[in-house]
């Protein structure tokens, strides 16, 4: 599982999202199987994929999205070699959406068209920034916001818990990476991680 961890998408700076622009086709629709602590947002506005998120499998095609909950395996690839996919991942630490709207949370698609407008229109803005410009973070995060606001309103599953069995091994690891998370905007070095837990900095 380790080797299927992508920890780049785990690790921010001064913005607590990731975004990547999908405009892709053929062969180069591929994502290999990995997971991440961060919550990640798929949208699609053109041409058509496969995503598989742990055991089930989605034809994506346009206007399709969905939720990939923490830590959740998945991957995407091409159906055809003459497939096209536009569309954009915006990928957004754990630790921000536990903070402002709430922990152990499974979040779904609703497959209401109303939510899927909203979706549509905000990841598309997002899409279309100019990264270029010197309010880029600020605009980034308005839409982000809006975006955490409608997930929040009505893409959570009621009654359910979401838990990630751990092993004792992985629940050290979660500790690491939560301090970490939580401390993203200081210049944390190993040291100091290493005297927060109380282990020698060898141990890492």
């Amino acid at each position: 599982m380790s080797t299927l961890y992508e920890s780049y998408n785990d690790t921010f700076d001064k913005i607590p999202v990731k975004i990547y622009k999908h405009d892709l086709s053929g062969k180069y629709i591929w994502a290999p199987l990995h997971w991440h602590r961060s919550i990640e947002l798929l949208v699609s506005f053109e041409g058509h994929n496969c995503i598989s998120i742990g055991r089930n499998d989605f034809v994506f095609t346009a206007d399709d999205w969905t939720i990939i909950n923490s830590s959740e395996l998945h991957s995407s690839r091409y159906l055809s070699t003459t497939d096209t996919f536009k569309g954009i991942s915006i990928i957004i630490s754990l630790h921000y959406v536990e903070t402002w709207i709430g922990k152990n949370i499974f979040f779904h698609n609703p497959s209401d068209p109303s939510v899927t407008k909203k979706i549509q229109a905000a990841a598309l803005a997002v899409y279309n920034l100019d990264e270029t410009e010197s309010l880029y973070p600020l605009k980034l995060m308005s839409h982000i916001l809006e975006l955490m606001l409608i997930l929040g309103e009505y893409c959570v599953k009621k009654d359910v818990v979401y838990k990630i069995p751990f092993n004792e091994a992985q629940s050290k690891g979660t500790a690491f990476l939560n301090y970490i998370e939580e401390n993203y905007s200081r210049e944390l070095s190993l040291n100091d991680i290493a005297e927060h837990f109380q282990y020698t900095p060898s141990y890492f």
